[in-house]
């Protein structure tokens, strides 16, 4: 193995809408602040497919989002660390979906720092099922 070792943390949730709709919902940078206002409360389009997102008044996070409607992945990674980011899977859970969220984290992170971020992926979570319900 090669670079910097990584840790991951993950959580799930059954959401109430079919896979293409928390798809089109999550994929949307835009969309962003509406249920991940802690990742995001201000999003940019810079072009070329990087958009900046603050939640303050700093310089922001320069990120890609890589969709596969195919697969069921919404990606949202660092421009300059692609391995690094926020890993979506939606999976068809009858007729509703699956979401599973995997943050990656650097090994060193604070144990409790990590545990932190996933309250926050916790209630990015239920604020997509609030979204998306019918």
């Amino acid at each position: 193995m090669t670079g910097t070792p990584l840790i991951s943390a993950t959580r799930s949730a059954a959401i109430a809408a079919p896979p293409h709709t928390v798809i089109d919902l999550v994929a949307d940078p835009r969309r962003l602040p509406e249920w991940a206002p802690a990742f995001a409360a201000r999003v940019e389009e810079r072009g070329g497919g990087v958009w900046t997102v603050a939640t303050g008044p700093g310089p922001g996070r320069d990120i890609r989002v890589r969709r596969s409607d195919a697969l069921g992945v919404v990606d949202f990674v660092s421009v300059g660390q692609p391995d690094r980011g926020a890993f979506l899977r939606v999976l068809r859970d009858g007729p509703g979906s699956h979401v599973t969220f995997t943050i990656v984290f650097p090994a060193e992170a604070d144990p409790e720092a990590v545990a932190e971020e996933m309250r926050g992926v916790e209630q990015e979570l239920a604020a997509l099922g609030e979204l998306l319900a019918p």
